[in-house]
């Protein structure tokens, strides 16, 4: 007979993902897909949503969400938008973020150069957009 199952072990990961921990102690996951092709596809997801503002501050996340994509320390207002346009990702479809109760996710999913590479030489500043233009001193990764 088998031993129950340890409903409290994480579930395993993906052989094919490969994780690990940036400096400023954010995890990423990276997973290689040959579908779509030509297009890398980037998730942030914040443990931060609607359970984490108090009673003066509803719907904060979600104007913050929305607020993230109107300009930047990297990206002057009104500039991110047009520069993901100009390499080929549409604002709707291939660029968007969503808040729920628990997290606010943002969404790029940009144009590859023929080695796997996002295309745009400035796209390394896109989600340095996310992170210091809400965060600041926040630690977005931890619920405390």
């Amino acid at each position: 007979m088998q031993a129950p199952a340890d409903l409290n072990a994480p579930l395993p990961l993906d052989k094919a993902i490969r994780t690990g921990t940036l400096p400023n102690g954010m995890t990423f996951y990276i997973r290689k897909n040959s579908e779509p092709k030509d297009r890398a596809m980037l998730r942030l997801a914040v443990k931060a949503g609607s359970i984490d503002e108090a009673d003066d501050q509803r719907g904060l996340a979600h104007f913050v969400e929305h607020m993230n994509f109107n300009g930047s320390k990297h990206f002057p207002p009104g500039e991110l938008v047009k520069y993901l346009e100009s390499i080929g990702a549409q604002f709707g479809p291939h660029v968007n973020a969503y808040t729920s109760f628990d997290e606010t996710v943002y969404m790029l999913d940009v144009p590859t150069s023929p080695n796997g590479v996002p295309s745009g030489s400035s796209l390394c500043r896109v989600p340095s957009f996310l992170c210091t233009s809400w965060f600041g001193s926040f630690n977005p990764y931890s619920r405390s």
